[in-house]
């Protein structure tokens, strides 16, 4: 989905970067309007650092003002949110004052529009202001707050601008009645306070399904294991760590009635026996014994409250699709997604080669990056 923040003169302004980095993370793409007045709080270069791409200003400032920006970029968005909108902008939008780039760019977009007010209380209850505000409204340009607290003039009062987490709530796609319960990452199983066994799954593939299931409107719960990736925002997280855990957090949320379970995870399929609450030191002779884990794909895919799909994951090193189709019947579930594990491909890589495996076809997706894999996993 593509969005265009608009960033105007208001102290609040300073909060833009960490708006971008939500939206980043959300999997929108993103243009950046900033205002001359808004350039005084926050420096384009800021804004291009977090964004890596060009940052766009006022007219004079357009390297190519014969490319007609404001048409383009109207044309391109989905979504105008300007954060923090002063009254300025408010006003201009509300009169069909159209003398910068971003009040332009609202004239000439049918882009859906949300504004993010910040300004002094008095300022906010000027009849002006409130006028202003009522005209935009009718205009269909909805109104994000702006809520109570400390404001940059060291008074309290009506006037500051909505948390950037409450900016992100309002503007996401409308939520579906699809609930979906994911599994990401790999399990760690501890053998003492330093040792622990694990696998080499990134989490990477899950949180692009993730973020491509919340770009759906879907409800999105994630049993989240051991990761170092950037979560994408939306999503309900329990994180956990062993094997164990994740069995309990997803019989927990099966409670919930989700309509499908996806168990992208690569959990582990043993765990010692005992832990050791002190190191254990360096012997020749060192045996572990490890006792079977929980079965969490076959418990949910056999459970009184089964979702009406369930889908696995199969990481294989020899034969894929016999070892995959293997699974499905032995998991007793509605889809397996393979993928052959080489130095190029599967955990730890960007990309991955896939084939989505149910009871009656085979569907061989080639070489791709994960992000885009997610998108035909999430279309399933």
């Amino acid at each position: 989905m593509n969005i265009v923040l608009g960033i105007t003169g208001s102290i609040a302004a300073c909060k833009a970067p960490e708006i971008i980095s939500h939206l980043k993370k959300a999997n929108y793409n993103i243009k950046v309007v900033l205002t001359k007045q808004g350039a005084k709080f926050v420096t384009p270069l800021t804004c291009q650092a977090l964004l890596g791409s060009e940052v766009y200003l006022d007219f004079e400032s357009e390297t190519s003002p014969d490319q007609m920006d404001h048409i383009s970029i109207a044309k391109w968005c989905d979504i105008l949110l300007i954060a923090p909108a002063s009254a300025n902008i408010i006003a201009k939008m509300a009169n069909g004052i159209s003398d910068d780039l971003l009040s332009t760019i609202y004239l000439a977009t049918k882009a859906k529009t949300f504004i993010a007010p910040a300004m002094n209380t008095n300022m906010w209850e000027h009849s002006v202001v409130k006028n202003n505000v009522s005209k935009l409204e009718k205009q269909n340009v909805i109104i994000l707050g702006p809520c109570h607290g400390l404001l940059a003039c060291n008074t309290e009062g009506l006037g500051r601008m909505i948390d950037s987490c409450e900016i992100m709530k309002k503007i996401s796609p409308k939520k579906t009645n699809i609930k979906v319960l994911i599994t990401v990452g790999c399990t760690q199983e501890k053998i003492d306070p330093i040792r622990h066994l694990s696998n080499n799954s990134s989490g990477k593939m899950g949180l692009a399904i993730v973020n491509e299931l919340i770009t759906k409107g879907v409800d999105v719960t994630c049993v989240l294991g051991p990761c170092n990736q950037t979560l994408p925002f939306g999503a309900k997280y329990i994180k956990v760590i062993s094997a164990h855990e994740m069995y309990e957090a997803c019989m927990n949320e099966l409670q919930n009635n989700m309509h499908i379970f996806i168990g992208c995870a690569a959990v582990a399929n043993y765990t010692p026996t005992s832990y050791s609450n002190v190191k254990l030191k360096s012997s020749n002779d060192l045996k572990i014994k490890f006792n079977k884990t929980k079965d969490i794909l076959k418990s949910i895919a056999t459970n009184s409250k089964r979702p009406k799909i369930v889908v696995g994951f199969a990481a294989e090193t020899e034969n894929l699709v016999k070892n995959a189709k293997e699974k499905l019947h032995n998991k007793k579930c509605d889809i397996i997604i393979a993928n052959l594990i080489t130095e190029k491909t599967g955990m730890q890589s960007d990309v991955n080669e896939i084939s989505i495996i149910d009871a009656n076809s085979i569907i061989n997706l080639e070489l791709n990056k994960k992000t885009i894999l997610a998108k035909d996993i999430a279309s399933i």
